[in-house]
């Protein structure tokens, strides 16, 4: 934009006049020459003079035109280059700050990393002095109690000590100090007797005391865990102590029996209340017993890890909670009244037991084809039931039926899946007789059932 103002400012004079002004001075030449027209002959050599010199004045005026014009482009060349330095001059300086300040950046994020490799140096070097100093201190410590304790009054005075404070600690539950007491002093006995420097019948007393301190511990975690109205939450405190003390077997037992009872509990309970609406009942009786065989796997992972020695006690478990369910389920199966409609019953019952039994896949339990397995011999007996039902019903049907046909409409006898299979457009009504037109109705409800019965058999055998 400057370099245009500047150029805007220069101007070229304009030829025409400058044309203009030299036909002027050649008509007043031309003027003065024909004012005399008498002396043109006369005077020939004067006239070709005058006309010379006239010719050199106007080639001389037009070059001290084209000389002034290129002097003031040159002028404002020079005026427009230095405007463009100068105004170009504050960006420059602007761009080489910031070189200037990527520099001092690049200078500054290198003295950081200098630092930080610095630091971690440091700190290498502080961690491996620590371990080594602690290594020392250890090894000091495990001295300087090993040589306390290698004097009999020491030692039987640090028995005393022990055994009373555990006494204390064990009476006012406080298990967790207790058991680091029974861990340290368990390793302190260990040293002593590598180093063979006590007597052995201290040692004997020695070990007596932590046993005994070990066994009362135990006990009363024991008490804890075996008291169905402890929580979840202090079960597993105390089923984690337990495995501290080396008794893992023990742990995973109790966990076991207590979500067996809390099990048991909740069949009986749920067995008892009578204002489940039919169908209601195995619903809940699912969702209860197979999140409690859920919440014992978690508990049983959180004690154990992912990988244990002891996880086929945890399936078989499992699967003996299976079987308590699918007695309950039987049970209920085979006390559907046949006048009510129980099949549908059966198999949506069914359906629960199957849908909350394949949630526990996801802790890696596969208890459905176990479920199935179990509940196959309740599930052909009901069907034996309502076939003989069924034969019965049509009996009572063709008996009582007067064989005139009636004109029923399609749409009102089948099913919807049906109907848009049989029924077409010109089609909307059938013949049957009365008891027809209810075998038709069974049926369609009875083979809806036996196809989901069906499907879920073929579900679980892949």
């Amino acid at each position: 934009m400057e370099s245009s103002s500047s150029t805007t400012r220069f101007k070229f004079r304009d030829h025409q006049d400058m044309d203009a002004s030299a036909l002027s001075d050649a008509s007043s030449v031309i003027s003065s020459l024909s004012s005399d027209p008498l002396d043109i002959g006369d005077d020939d050599d004067d006239y070709d003079g005058a006309d010379d010199s006239d010719l050199q004045s106007m080639t001389a005026t037009g070059i001290k035109h084209l000389c002034s014009e290129l002097l003031e482009l040159k002028a404002a060349s020079d005026e427009e280059f230095q405007e463009n330095i100068f105004a170009n001059y504050s960006a420059f300086v602007r761009i080489f700050e910031e070189v200037e300040g990527i520099e001092n950046e690049l200078m500054k994020l290198k003295n950081h990393v200098s630092n930080q490799k610095k630091f971690v140096k440091e700190l290498v070097d502080g961690i491996y002095v620590k371990l080594i100093v602690e290594e020392a201190e250890e090894s000091v410590i495990e001295d300087s109690v090993s040589d306390e304790l290698n004097s009999p009054s020491k030692l039987k005075a640090h028995i005393n000590y022990v055994s009373e404070t555990l006494d204390t600690l064990l009476s006012e539950n406080r298990f967790d100090e207790a058991l680091d007491i029974v861990e340290i002093e368990d390793e302190n006995l260990e040293r002593l007797q590598r180093r063979k420097g006590s007597s052995a019948g201290s040692l004997k007393l020695y070990n007596s005391v932590i046993v005994e301190g070990t066994s009362v511990l135990m006990l009363k975690l024991r008490v804890v865990a075996e008291n169905p109205r402890t929580a979840a939450a202090e079960l597993q405190q105390a089923l984690s102590r337990i495995c501290r003390l080396g008794n893992g077997h023990l742990a995973t037992d109790l966990l076991l029996k207590y979500y067996n009872f809390r099990i048991e509990a909740g069949i009986h309970s749920l067995r008892s209340l009578k204002s489940f609406p039919w169908g209601v009942y195995i619903r809940e009786l699912s969702k209860f017993v197979f999140s409690m065989i859920s919440q014992a796997a978690r508990s049983f992972v959180m004690l154990h890890g992912e990988t244990s020695p002891y996880t086929s006690e945890l399936i078989q478990w499992a699967q003996k909670e299976t079987e308590a369910f699918t007695s309950s389920f039987g049970a209920y199966i085979r006390s559907i009244s046949e006048l009510s409609g129980g099949l549908c019953t059966v198999v949506q019952s069914l359906q629960f037991a199957v849908s909350f039994c394949s949630l526990l896949e996801a802790q890696k339990l596969v208890l459905t084809p176990y479920l199935i397995q179990q509940i196959h011999p309740c599930m052909e007996e009901a069907l034996d039931t309502y076939i003989e039902h069924f034969k019965k019903v049509v009996a009572i049907f063709t008996a009582s039926d007067s064989w005139v046909l009636g004109k029923y409409l399609v749409s009102g006898i089948l099913v919807e899946s049906c109907t848009s299979v049989f029924v077409s457009d010109r089609t909307e009504y059938c013949l049957l007789t009365n008891s027809g037109r209810k075998l038709m109705t069974l049926l369609q409800v009875h083979c809806v059932a036996f196809v989901i019965i069906s499907r879920i058999e073929k579900f679980t055998a892949t």
